[in-house]
Parts: structure tokens; C-alpha cells; sequence
């Protein structure tokens, strides 16, 4: 990959990641009252709205319509603001662990956003078990959940973490022809994460052309670090290290494909990649990977 190639590529992140992310948790005005609570002990559903076992202890009011999704996927629609929503799914059983919002200016845009796997989300826990939340909408909100079991990912390179526990999260997959998009968030308990999209032919090869990933070293959650950074600033903030890598030749990378064609899962390896600073060296990257479910590029 050239750096040309390369140094557009990061003017293009750069530039939506500022619009995105910059005010960071701005979306959060003052002038909202905070979702009502449930008056029957916390986390009490409304009558009616049993929840499918997974997302059990959470609190929605009435007005939340939640319709399973095949799998394990659960899919929450409100004529309500997304932030009310927001609010409510962290009022119940369960706490958020690390949230993304956009700011109010990027509302207009969501949908060139959330394309680009840039979506709002939560990462819910209640003891060691994860929800992960995709939040799409401005008015009208609809969030898509997901339950995350325990998994483990790899991040090795000069100064990564090699092997450690954390989460990872699809935030959006799309075909076009019979190539497959995953965007995905990645976190470990190392406090090395990511934000990247790969693009996957039907032979579960990945493109090095379609491929972008920032790996984020920070002291705190992934989410909330993205959400705290100026992005105009020169530099990140003390504490936070961004670092986006690219491929030269891919070939050994390939993604391990699992589930139905309508819910495709499985785990990436991505060997051989390098960041353009050079600090890192040849870094490898295995992470799982599952789409709720698969849009179409244009539909």
C-alpha cells in the first residue's frame, strides 16, 4: 500500500472521527430528566415486557417496543430520544461499562457514520457477564443488542499485550457482491483496543486495500477514551496512543467463518501488519467477529 494511499486513509478517519467524536459526550444535554426508574425494585420490567433470558435485568419503560432477533440479538425501538434510551438500559440490574455518543451536529449524518462501523454504542455489565449496544436514531432511537461471552483476544507487537481477556463487538456488517464488511470495537483488560473494518471475499481472504484499524492504547475503556479526545489537538491526550495500521501484503490473513450466511461469525487473524510510525513492529491481531445480522451496501 502506498503511502499516499495510506496518508488519505488516515485524513479520511481523521476527519470523521473528529466530526463523530469531538465534543464527546456533548450529545448529553442538561435539559432532559433522566429515565424514570422502575417503582416495583430495580430492574423490574414493565408488565408484559418479559426479556429473553440474556438481557434479563434490564429496565425499559412501556413505551420501548423489544423484538428478539434471531440468535442471541435482542432489538429495542422508541419513538423516544436515544439518550432516554440510554439512560434507561443503564437504570436497571445492569451498569455501563463504557458508552460512545455522537455529538448533536453529527446527528444529520448517522447514516454515513454507522456505515463506516462509527456507531454510538454501550458495553453493559452485571457482574461478568456483557451486553454490547449498538444506538442508532435521533429522535426515534433504536438500539441493537448482543450478548458477549467471555473471549479472548490477541494484540502482538512491540509493547502489545499478546494473548489477554476482553470484548469485541461487530457494530456493522455489510455485503456488496460477495464480499463481506465487518466493522468492529475491540477492548482488553491490558487497556489495548481498537477500532477497525476488514473486508472479507467469499473465501474468508481479507483485502488489504479494505482494510483500516486504529489501535488505541489508553488507562481507562476504550469508548470513553474515544469520546474524551480532542482530535484537532496534534497529539492525543497524556495516556493515549493511537496508532493506525496497515498492510502491505496480507496473505496470511483470513477470517475462520462460522453460522448461517444471514449471521456469519467466526475469528480474524490478521498477521503481518505495521503501523506508520514504526513503534510497534509487525503487529498481529486475532479477534472474534459476529454479525447480528447483514445489511447490503446501497440497500
Amino acid at each position: 500500500m502506498s503511502t499516499t494511499t495510506s496518508d488519505h486513509r488516515r485524513r479520511v478517519l481523521t476527519g470523521l472521527l473528529a466530526t463523530v467524536l469531538a465534543g464527546g459526550l456533548a450529545a448529553c444535554t442538561s435539559d432532559h430528566k433522566p429515565a424514570p426508574r422502575p417503582t416495583t425494585g430495580a430492574g423490574a420490567n414493565p408488565p408484559g415486557a418479559a426479556l429473553p433470558a440474556g438481557f434479563a435485568g434490564l429496565y425499559v419503560t412501556p413505551e420501548v417496543i423489544a423484538v428478539p432477533l434471531p440468535g442471541d440479538g435482542l432489538r429495542m425501538v422508541t419513538a423516544q430520544r436515544c439518550d432516554r434510551l440510554v439512560d434507561m438500559l443503564g437504570a436497571g440490574q445492569w451498569y455501563v461499562a463504557d458508552e460512545l455518543r455522537y455529538p448533536k451536529e453529527a446527528a444529520t449524518s448517522q447514516e454515513v457514520f454507522s456505515g463506516l462501523g462509527l456507531m454510538p454504542a454501550l458495553l453493559l455489565r452485571r457482574g461478568d457477564r456483557r451486553v454490547f449496544a449498538t444506538i442508532e436514531g435521533a429522535t426515534d432511537c433504536t438500539a441493537t443488542l448482543t450478548t458477549l461471552p467471555a473471549q479472548e483476544i490477541t494484540v502482538s507487537g512491540a509493547g502489545m499485550p499478546g494473548t489477554r481477556p476482553g470484548w469485541a463487538a461487530t457494530t456493522r456488517c455489510y455485503r456488496s457482491g460477495g464480499d463481506l464488511s465487518v466493522s468492529f470495537y475491540f477492548d482488553t483488560d491490558a487497556h489495548v483496543g481498537a477500532i477497525g473494518t476488514v473486508t472479507i471475499a467469499a473465501d474468508g481472504s481479507v483485502s488489504d486495500e479494505d482494510l483500516s484499524i486504529t489501535v488505541v492504547q489508553h488507562t481507562g475503556a476504550l469508548m470513553n477514551t474515544l469520546s474524551g479526545l480532542d482530535w484537532s489537538a496534534p497529539k492525543p491526550k497524556k495516556g493515549v496512543t493511537l496508532s493506525e495500521l496497515t498492510a502491505e501484503d496480507v496473505g496470511g490473513a483470513k477470517a475462520s467463518m462460522t453460522g448461517p450466511a444471514e449471521r456469519p461469525a467466526g475469528t480474524l487473524t490478521l498477521p503481518a501488519l505495521s503501523d506508520d510510525a514504526g513503534k510497534l513492529g509487525e503487529v498481529s491481531i486475532t479477534v472474534p467477529f459476529a454479525c447480528a445480522e447483514v445489511g447490503t451496501l446501497g440497500a
